[in-house]
């Protein structure tokens, strides 16, 4: 059983570069828009052929989800467990002109599942398993991107549900109609608003679902921007101290390079220009044009080696504890 357990169920943990986690979030959340917006204003009655050009788009963003999922199967060693764990969003793969058949206009919800793969390519992208290494800058890079985008799905999605709801509140004595989103300049303002949670009162919410969306933005902004505001600092002091003699954690981690190019040099996979250059460039000494681009490749190999090396002491662990168990057995049988 504890052989099972520790088997690896992916070839490669490796995602090819046209899996982008940006992508897969934006695309997600548009469309969930497309989605959302023939909701709201039943274009299939309303307007037919804007109802077709985005039943043709939301085509496309299908290919791209099946793409994704088609990839991660080939590489999953364990199909039982692939089909346990994916076999949802395959759901969220209804497209968008197959709610036209009588019976089956709820089902275009069932693409809010996902939100899942979209969820946690924002975790990837935060890298909050710390399985990667990833610089400050980079994260900062990350989590304004998310923060971006995360700010303009909602203002439009807010805008939506507010343009269907005009006309209830208008009728409404109790609604405060000047308060509504009803431009895209004001959605976006009060999306911004919203994820920083200032909230200046100038725009408040009516419809159900635009205080759905203003509640997520509120629980994203108190986490993403917080992590915007921590990072940011970060970045700041890493460039203060940029040149303080290489202490710290950014001596640790020269450290821990020379040691994996060193590695390499040893086992014969760096020639001895390959390690002196690779070795200029981590003091500084010569920039990444020319020989020295080898270092990135350099480090990228011994990483890779790294896990290659762990997944055998891992292989061969579970292969004495295997044979252990075994004499343990045939020893209780000589005893009997």
């Amino acid at each position: 059983m504890g052989e099972e357990e520790e088997r690896p169920r992916y070839t490669t943990l490796e995602r090819p570069r046209w899996v982008n986690d940006i992508a897969m979030l934006s695309l997600t959340l548009v469309s969930l828009t497309i989605i959302v917006y023939d909701t709201e204003t039943s274009l299939l009655s309303t307007n037919p052929e804007r109802w077709k050009l985005l039943s043709f788009i939301d085509l496309l963003l299908i290919a791209y989800f099946v793409a994704d999922l088609a990839e991660d199967h080939t590489r999953c060693l364990d199909r039982t467990y692939w089909w346990r764990r994916n076999g949802i969003l395959v759901l969220a793969l209804f497209p968008l002109f197959a709610t036209a058949i009588p019976g089956f206009g709820w089902a275009g919800m069932l693409r809010f599942i996902r939100l899942v793969p979209g969820f946690m390519a924002i975790m990837r992208l935060l890298n909050v398993s710390g399985d990667e290494e990833i610089s400050v800058q980079r994260q900062v890079q990350h989590l304004f991107t998310i923060v971006f985008i995360l700010i303009i799905s909602g203002g439009v999605l807010a805008l939506m549900f507010e343009t269907q709801y005009t006309e209830e509140c208008t009728a409404d004595p109790r609604c405060a109609e000047g308060q509504m989103v009803e431009t895209v300049e004001d959605a976006i303002w009060w999306s911004i608003e919203t994820a920083t949670t200032v909230g200046y009162g100038e725009f408040a919410p009516k419809s159900i679902g635009a205080r759905a969306v203003a509640t997520v933005l509120l629980f994203v902004g108190i986490g993403l921007v917080a992590t915007l505001a921590a990072s940011l600092s970060q970045l700041f002091y890493s460039a203060a101290h940029r040149n303080d003699g290489n202490g710290g954690r950014g001596g640790e981690r020269l450290l821990g390079q020379l040691e994996m190019v060193t590695e390499l040099r040893d086992k014969g996979m760096l020639t001895n220009d390959e390690f002196d250059s690779a070795k200029r460039m981590l003091f500084g000494t010569e920039t990444s044009d020319g020989p020295g681009d080898s270092l990135p490749r350099a480090l990228a190999r011994a990483k890779e080696i790294r896990g290659q090396d762990r997944s055998q002491h891992r292989s061969r662990a579970l292969q004495a504890r295997k044979a252990l168990e075994d004499v343990a057995s045939d020893s209780d049988s000589d005893s009997e």
